[in-house]
């Protein structure tokens, strides 16, 4: 059985043609399509194949580095402890203050006539209390057995 017809010029028609046309264009775009897809895939692979090869030059210069600080050794001079037969003496400008400050008051009013000692010095047990003796008179008796209690516990009594 033959299937093919012989050619017919002049029977030819428009329809005919027209049926031929659509699988022309079928593979046309089948074709059109394969390409998009191997452009994408050539695309994608080549930006993989750029972010692996960034990944792994970052990766060997951390090792290289790793690598260099596990096997530095510094560069130390030693020298021999010897006593030093000269004393040098350095004078540095500076200012002495103390860390913290205190405002110390008078616990009585009045002058002082006479001071035996400084602040700070041991003081034997008789000591002279020889002051204003005036504003002293004047106190009352409350007053001065205040005082002399002060006097005493200062005294360690």
């Amino acid at each position: 059985m033959n299937f093919n017809r012989p050619f017919d010029a002049e029977g030819t028609a428009e329809s005919d043609r027209a049926a031929e046309q659509p699988a022309h264009e079928e593979k046309k775009r089948g074709r059109r399509g394969r390409l998009i897809v191997l452009g994408v895939a050539v695309v994608l692979a080549g930006a993989l194949t750029a972010g692996a090869w960034n990944h792994l030059t970052q990766y060997r210069l951390s090792a290289d580095a790793e690598e260099q600080e596990l096997d530095f050794v510094p560069q130390v001079r030693v020298a021999s402890v010897e006593p030093s037969s000269e004393i040098d003496v350095v004078n540095l400008p500076a200012t002495t203050s103390a860390f913290a400050t205190a405002n110390i008051f008078a616990r009585a009013s009045g002058y002082i006539g006479t001071r035996e000692v400084d602040i700070g010095d041991r003081v034997a047990d008789a000591v002279d209390h020889s002051g204003d003796a005036d504003r002293l008179e004047t106190l009352s008796p409350d007053r001065r057995a205040e005082l002399k209690r002060l006097a005493d516990a200062c005294m360690g009594r």
